[in-house]
């Protein structure tokens, strides 16, 4: 049985713009992320899936230079864009990863799908009781699921994050993979500035190593918790529930907090009398 990961990104994100293009050390995120993915052993193919918008982005690009598959479907119906994917990929298996989450684990990723196929079940992850670090989420199910999923969903909230419906449908058997020690304080996706100041962060302290695992990270946390703050304000989840023009004002927000950041301190000064 094929298992095929497909993973969702646009470069159109409302909250920070572009943020899968911004670059590490001389390579996008983007490009990262697929790197340490094609580490993991379990998958047999990883399809990279985006809106129709990004048909002449950078997105294509990237995705050609690490020589894996690219599908384009609908801007905002992720799971009809997931479901035409996997059905033109004719998988079996289907492993949901985003695009915005560059320290994504091909270890845990592997755990995930072992069990979903030891346990014999049509939907696993790792993201709902005790959850791993937000950003290294991983989502598993059968194609039949999301194919049900995707006649069945008719909640904009359902359309646009793919696996819900799949998870809480009383006709699927489900698994949930649980941490041993609840790191679910600890943000390692991009939706924010202050995100990236933490991954830049991270990446420089291994660099020039990009493979490194999250146990890794677990214990840079460890040693330096002041650099994890920097995001921690932030929810987990927090764009699931905010409308496009609540994550606009974050947007706006963010910019006007870098640009005072950047101002000389003896003005600061001034506008602060």
């Amino acid at each position: 049985m094929n298992t095929y990961a497909f993973v969702q990104a646009r470069t159109g994100s409302v909250r920070f713009p572009n943020k899968i293009l911004k670059k590490v050390n001389g390579k996008t995120i983007f490009e990262i992320l697929l790197k340490r993915l094609s580490r993991s052993k379990k998958i047999s193919k990883i399809i990279v899936v985006a809106p129709e918008s990004d048909k002449k982005s950078e997105l294509k690009k990237i995705v050609k230079k690490s020589k894996q598959k690219i599908f384009y479907g609908s801007e905002n119906d992720l799971l009809d864009r997931y479901y035409k994917a996997a059905k033109y990929y004719k998988a079996n298996t289907v492993v949901r990863i985003t695009g915005d989450c560059p320290l994504v684990d091909p270890k845990i990723v592997d755990d995930v799908i072992k069990k979903f196929k030891k346990k014999k079940v049509d939907f696993a992850c790792n993201n709902e009781t005790l959850p791993y670090a937000n950003g290294l989420d991983v989502e598993v199910s059968t194609f039949s699921a999301l194919e049900d999923a995707w006649k069945k969903a008719k909640k904009i909230y359902d359309r646009e994050h793919v696996m819900p419906y799949v998870s809480r449908s009383p006709k699927n058997k489900k698994y949930i993979l649980k941490s041993k020690i609840d790191y679910s304080n600890l943000r390692l996706t991009l939706d924010y500035q202050e995100d990236f100041d933490v991954i830049l962060k991270i990446f420089n302290y291994f660099k020039p190593d990009i493979y490194f695992s999250f146990s890794k990270i677990y214990k840079f946390y460890k040693k330096n918790p002041e650099i994890f703050k920097i995001n921690s304000n932030f929810l987990r989840d927090e764009g699931s529930n905010l409308n496009y023009s609540q994550k606009l004002w974050l947007r706006v927000r963010s910019n006007i907090k870098s640009i005072v950041g950047r101002l000389p301190y003896r003005l600061l000064q001034d506008l602060k009398d």
